[in-house]
């Protein structure tokens, strides 16, 4: 695949001295990936690509007391180049670690200070009470924009 890698610009988490891009998933009940939306802007080839590999990955919902339920879970993942022969690079996003989240309906939240943060719509307006895990560093504000749902 000939994407150009410049558009795969993020200010996230470092591991092992490449980007690790958190990636919020919402899966439903019958384990079909709903909404696949990274912390960071990607350029549309590459978030088109993050959904695919995410949607290729998960094939079974979460299980509650022996049911299947709707779930969202956060899914580092990292983008992975390799320079081919002709020139051109080959592009694919890598599983790096995952965590589940607890009940609710969560999105992102870019904060003034240029932190990255998950909220929950079904709790109190007051984000400070709303927030899950530690924030995590952003170094280009006003690149990034709140992910909206893909609509899918």
């Amino acid at each position: 695949m000939g994407i150009s890698v410049a558009g795969a610009k993020s200010g996230t988490d470092k591991k092992d001295g490449q980007k690790v891009i958190p990636t919020l998933v919402t899966v439903n009940s019958k384990g079909v990936v709903t909404d696949v939306s990274s912390g960071v802007k990607l350029d549309p080839k590459f978030q088109g690509l993050l959904e695919k590999t995410v949607s290729a990955m998960i094939k079974k919902p979460a299980m509650e007391h022996g049911h299947p339920i709707s779930s969202q879970m956060i899914l580092n993942m990292k983008l992975v180049t390799n320079k081919l022969d002709n020139g051109q690079y080959s592009v694919r996003f890598a599983y790096q670690s995952s965590k589940a989240l607890p009940t609710g309906s969560w999105y992102w939240v870019h904060t003034a200070h240029g932190q990255l943060r998950l909220a929950n719509r079904y709790a109190s307006s007051d984000l400070s009470n709303t927030q899950f895990g530690q924030p995590q560093e952003i170094h280009q504000p006003g690149y990034y924009q709140r992910p909206q749902p893909s609509g899918r």
